[in-house]
């Protein structure tokens, strides 16, 4: 029952399943309204989304029983940073099944050569 922690890759099956947690994860809750797939899609895939010429970003997601469970995503805005004078990530997109998985999610297990930003 540990927590799994792995990187999100930017292919189309992986990011589809990124995308897709927040639908499965609220499937039974009648307020929720889901994101258009093709816009999450765009939004995450770098070779898409004009933004990833000027930010940096990383996606994880926490699996307990080879289930999904949890899912984060982190972006850094290089030209931000440098017109404010700053190095820090934003936390962009945040969810989990469960609390226990959230101290899992936001642990940076694949340490500095994965992390963006200052490494949170």
């Amino acid at each position: 029952m540990a927590i799994e922690i792995r990187e999100i890759k930017p292919t189309h099956s992986q990011l589809k399943e990124f995308s897709l947690f927040s639908t499965n994860l609220y499937k039974d809750s009648p307020y929720y309204v889901p994101a258009l797939l093709m816009d999450d899609l765009g939004t995450f895939d770098p070779k898409k989304n004009p933004a990833s010429d000027f930010c940096e970003s990383i996606y994880f997601m926490a699996y307990r029983d080879g289930k999904p469970v949890g899912r984060i995503a982190g972006i850094v805005n290089k030209v931000v940073n440098e017109k404010w004078n700053e190095n820090d990530p934003e936390r962009y997109i945040y969810e989990c099944a469960t609390m226990g998985c959230r101290t899992r999610v936001f642990e940076n297990r694949f340490g500095d050569s994965s992390s963006v930003g200052r490494g949170n």
